[in-house]
């Protein structure tokens, strides 16, 4: 049977909780609302596994009290139990947080239905499609990066995963994604073609006379370490939202997530700067 994984971050809230019950004599019954405002999920929706959704839903009792809250899921004709609440309120308000893995891939159907004291009922549904958000990658160990006159190069291709030095960049301008150099103002630095500082800092470089220069951007912080140090054949890459042209001030340990100007997305880790500090060695995860 295949598992169901989800985590559950409920918070009941205390206020408006209103739930109505119907019956044959002409009572009221519940009403179950799911919140629509901005950070809900309310409707179909499509995420890549890993992901969390907040479900909101508001209840309102009617002629009885609220009994339960229950919601189910269904994967493959399978219904599997999510939560099942005891009730006793005329009303309430609930917040649940859900994570979805790959235990959960294809289309989820979430039924959630609200009871009242006399068996009343109101329901909510919608599907939540969990797609495999990982992605083939290639990597690259112990690369080692030189200084603007050293015989190893400075400037890199993600693509043929190619090191370049300052001539062979410059043969080569539209396949270089990203350089590093150790400058005055920011020091151990990883930056694209485009960037700025890099062309004024270090000008033997030449990146003024480049005629394509491709506007790589830089985040520092998204990706541990450890978490880089896990990644095999394929990544679940978080969403690139940086705008910076470069990743400076870099040390050991470091991890620098890119993505590249057609929208590949990569990750160097800083192995060593060297005593010398215009010299590194770095690990490369780049999207296939």
């Amino acid at each position: 049977m295949k598992k169901w994984n989800l985590m559950l971050s409920m918070f009941l809230m205390a206020g408006a909780l209103f739930v109505t019950s119907c019956s044959d004599d002409e009572t009221t019954g519940p009403t179950l609302d799911l919140k629509g405002s901005s950070g809900y999920t309310s409707d179909d929706v499509t995420i890549s596994a890993g992901s969390t959704i907040t479900i909101g839903v508001i209840g309102t009792a009617g002629d009885k009290n609220l009994s339960s809250f229950t919601m189910t899921s269904t994967n493959n004709n399978v219904p599997y139990e999510v939560m099942d609440t005891t009730l006793n309120s005329s009303s309430f308000n609930l917040d649940i947080e859900i994570t979805f893995t790959e235990e959960n891939l294809g289309a989820n159907r979430l039924l959630m239905t609200l009871a009242d004291k006399d068996g009343n009922k109101s329901t909510q549904s919608f599907t939540v499609t969990v797609e495999n958000g990982a992605v083939a990658v290639k990597k690259a160990s112990s690369v080692e990066f030189g200084s603007f006159n050293d015989a190893i190069g400075s400037f890199y291709n993600t693509t043929d995963m190619a090191l370049y030095t300052v001539a062979q960049a410059k043969l080569n301008q539209a396949k270089v994604d990203f350089l590093f150099y150790k400058g005055a103002q920011n020091g151990n630095t990883i930056a694209a073609p485009d960037d700025v500082l890099a062309a004024t800092e270090i000008s033997t470089f030449q990146l003024n006379t480049w005629t394509t220069r491709n506007a790589t951007r830089f985040a520092k912080g998204v990706v541990t370490a450890a978490q880089f140090d896990a990644i095999t054949t394929t990544f679940d890459f978080p969403e690139f939202n940086s705008t910076s042209s470069d990743a400076a001030q870099l040390a050991d340990g470091d991890v620098v997530f890119f993505q590249t100007v057609s929208g590949k997305l990569g990750l160097i880790k800083v192995v060593d700067l060297y005593t010398r500090g215009d010299r590194a060695k770095f690990d490369i995860i780049v999207q296939e």
